[in-house]
């Protein structure tokens, strides 16, 4: 919802009625605050989100009835959809529920760093006996994919933990086709964690190189001012850049949904073509993080994270009816942009909205 809105600044849309599936129906704003309130309202012992059934990974079956297992992922993601409510109340001149939902993603994001730090990446989840999944020197599912990625997209790392987090995605789950979902995989039934142990050790959810996933890190690694980091991951999973055609097994003009990991006998080939979000994913994390055109509710952020083998890259992107046009050169070997806006320098990074009805903008932006 929130980035439709910062796309398209249809903020009316806020009030159009929508029902509930079960009765009653209510604005779409009360919507977004109803969600908000269940998650606050399904806490588990550490005060973080319940699992229920599963979270995205929907093999991940952590709670057999209890009610209290606890998925660290979500706690995150509630971390970044709090912090995108968050913005949209000062948009929409709601400074003091901005202010209470930003109170909620610090809530939060305290205590994930307290329960929820391994020592050197953070866990997965807790399972109904309060035990963690994610946790290093766990003979199986040591470390997890996305709540490294997730640690910041969320807000939730500081610098220090988000470094050291990405860090050990990248030395213990990256490989040549792309970052694994966790290791060690699964090699038999394991009640814990349901689905996740019945699949072969390297395929899909146990262990395989989940592309939807992979494209997390990319925007994360960017976020971290990694751009060599995010571009060789995006590269790594992008169709087109396979040669191996007989190993990668798709078509190679469509993303599959996981490509089957190290541990796999078939390593590298590619598995549930088109059954996926990553194309979708993958799309904006190159444009939105990698090139750095982000949208907001005020105008249009430009904020590359470029690899350091790029002298630059330029850009023609319509935002809210105007065309702009926009010029990125290297300057030197940092990630520090300015900015001219038809010629006059900008404050910061955010191109503010032009007048209604300019058709373009001209973007130069030196990166350093």
């Amino acid at each position: 919802m929130c980035a439709y809105l910062r796309e398209t600044g249809d903020f009316g849309y806020l009030k159009q009625r929508v029902p509930y599936v079960d009765h009653g129906e209510e604005t779409v704003w009360r919507h977004l605050i109803r969600a908000v309130a269940f998650t606050r309202a399904h806490l588990g012992p550490h005060l973080l989100p319940r699992s229920g059934f599963s979270d995205w990974n929907d093999t991940l079956n952590v709670d057999h009835g209890s009610g209290r297992a606890e998925s660290v992922w979500t706690a995150m993601q509630f971390c970044r959809a709090v912090l995108d409510l968050a913005d949209l109340c000062r948009a929409t001149s709601r400074p003091r529920l901005a202010e209470r939902m930003s109170g909620l993603q610090a809530t939060m994001a305290g205590v994930v760093n307290e329960h929820a730090w391994s020592g050197d990446w953070y866990l997965r989840s807790f399972d109904d006996d309060g035990l963690p999944i994610g946790a290093a020197g766990a003979p199986h599912h040591a470390i997890d994919l996305i709540t490294q990625s997730w640690s910041i997209l969320g807000g939730v790392a500081p610098r220090d933990r988000a470094e050291r987090a990405l860090a050990a995605a990248d030395r213990i789950l990256d490989t040549e086709f792309g970052l694994a979902l966790l290791w060690p995989p699964y090699d038999g039934a394991d009640a814990r964690v349901g689905g996740t142990a019945t699949l072969v050790p390297g395929a899909k959810e146990n262990g395989g190189i989940f592309c939807h996933a992979s494209a997390w890190s990319i925007a994360a690694a960017a976020a971290c001012g990694r751009g060599d980091d995010a571009y060789r991951y995006y590269m790594q999973i992008l169709p087109l850049a396979r040669q191996d055609f007989e190993r990668y097994g798709a078509e190679p003009y469509v993303y599959a949904q996981n490509v089957c990991g190290p541990a796999h006998p078939s390593f590298g080939l590619a598995r549930n073509a088109w059954l996926t979000g990553t194309a979708a994913w993958a799309w904006y994390a190159f444009t939105q993080w990698i090139l750095g055109m982000r949208p907001t509710y005020f105008g249009l952020r430009i904020a590359p994270a470029l690899p350091s083998a790029w002298p630059g890259f330029s850009a023609h992107r319509v935002f809210r009816g105007t065309a702009y046009e926009i010029t990125v050169t290297r300057g030197g070997p940092g990630s520090r942009a300015t900015i001219l806006v038809d010629g006059s320098p900008l404050e910061g990074d955010v191109v503010p909205l032009p007048p209604p009805g300019t058709p373009s903008i001209t973007v130069e932006v030196v990166v350093a």
